[in-house]
């Protein structure tokens, strides 16, 4: 007897507190959307009927607290996010039923509020992030820093803009997964996933564009102590490792731009040392690069492409086959099944990129 398609069975769980999601509710839910993303914390969407308006009288998930939604197919399920109640939310309408939607935000909401001023002495970026990450009851997962350590670092704002900060220090991604902050290089987010065409993959649609992308990018400024100069320079060329497999392997199509636009200066970054200069400049350019190559698709739901993470896009001609570095990934559940809406590219929006690429002297905008 051949075996059953498992993309015909769709499936999910919702835990509240540890607690499976009673058996009655399982029935009334409607729609489950979860994100992720690399520049906003990320969220989940649970809507239930409540016909009775039992559920909006003696709600079932409190505000603050936790929920963990696994997505999948059979009884082969996958986290996909874990998270705290933030809104509580009925309906109604003027025509149908009752409904309750319940929204809430992983881990890393509540580092991006609150201003503060901190200070560190003698650690290191990872140890700086270790530090924050259990001071928010996270358990950290740190990637080696190369950079050497400072007597002391100060920072007014937010944790999450202190992590931001050292993440483009260092030229990592920062981001929580459970109760997991992650600070460590790019595409180490999760495993790849193959999505072809006609197949898993419903829909794509790439784009390239070298707006606004140097060729070179310098980083200049003045030791002190030392008494010179600290000035590094990066050229487009130098950029390795996953960016060659994924964007940079558009820059055949766009070399002549690139060479006309030439060198920029980085005017709103700083650097005390050539190392910390090396590594900003290789940080900022590498980020610029990323925007070479974007796009949308949409597949079917696979609980595995999570936002990080590179997806490998087969069937669609050798020229825009290949890695992919995923920014959004959107998964739903609801009467039409279980589908996977994804975003590709950098990881700051269109307008952030812009900001950026307007920040560099002789840019567009400056």
């Amino acid at each position: 007897m051949p075996r059953a398609n498992p993309y015909y069975i769709p499936d999910f769980t919702v835990k509240i507190e540890g607690a499976p999601l009673r058996e009655d509710l399982v029935g009334r839910v409607v729609e489950i959307r979860v994100e992720s993303h690399l520049e906003l914390a990320g969220m989940f969407r649970i809507q239930l009927t409540d016909p009775d308006i039992e559920l909006i009288d003696n709600p079932p998930f409190a505000i603050g607290a936790e929920v963990e939604i696994e997505m999948g197919y059979l009884t082969d399920l996958e986290e996909v996010m874990t998270g705290e109640v933030a809104v509580v939310q009925p309906s109604f309408p003027e025509t149908g039923v009752p409904s309750l939607t319940v929204i809430g935000y992983d881990r890393s909401q509540a580092l991006r509020h609150g201003c503060k001023f901190q200070q560190f002495q003698g650690l290191n970026d990872s140890g700086i992030v270790q530090q924050v990450a259990q001071s928010n009851r996270l358990s950290p997962q740190v990637g080696g820093t190369k950079l050497p350590t400072r007597d002391s670092v100060s920072h007014l704002g937010t944790d999450w803009e202190l992590l931001e900060r050292l993440a483009a220090r260092n030229g990592f991604e920062v981001f929580v997964r459970g109760k997991t902050l992650y600070f460590q290089a790019p595409g180490g987010g999760s495993g790849s996933v193959t999505l072809t065409w006609g197949k898993e993959l419903r829909s794509f649609t790439p784009r390239v564009t070298a707006s606004g992308l140097p060729q070179r990018l310098r980083i200049r400024d003045y030791d002190d102590a030392q008494a010179q100069a600290v000035i590094s320079t990066k050229d487009i060329g130098q950029i390795n490792g996953d960016f060659q497999r994924g964007a940079g392997r558009f820059q055949k199509d766009v070399s002549a731009k690139l060479s006309a636009q030439g060198e920029r200066l980085a005017r709103e970054h700083s650097a005390l040392t050539v190392v910390e200069a090396d590594a900003l400049a290789e940080s900022l350019l590498k980020e610029l690069a990323e925007g070479l190559v974007s796009g949308s698709g949409n597949c079917i739901g696979n609980p595995q492409l999570k936002a990080g993470g590179t997806v490998e896009i087969q069937g669609i001609g050798e020229r825009f086959t290949g890695s992919y570095r995923l920014r959004h990934v959107t998964h739903v559940f609801g009467n039409a099944g279980y589908e996977t809406h994804f975003e590709v590219g950098p990881k700051h929006s269109a307008t952030l990129l812009q900001q950026l690429r307007r920040s560099l002297a002789g840019g567009p905008g400056s």
